[in-house]
């Protein structure tokens, strides 16, 4: 939860996606409910990342 905003202080590019009930990794779950959100979501931070 810290090393988005430290990224920023930085002056690095970051976003912070948080889905509430979800653990790290948990995307890799493909049952879980909420994947298809953070795969979406996932998807749409590197086309803007990748957009410039």
């Amino acid at each position: 939860m810290e090393y988005a905003p430290r990224l920023l202080r930085a002056g690095v590019s970051a976003e912070l996606h948080q889905w509430p009930g979800t653990f790290h990794g948990s995307q890799a779950i493909l049952s879980a409910e909420v994947r298809p959100r953070q795969t979406a979501e996932l998807a749409a931070a590197l086309r803007r990342a990748m957009a410039g």
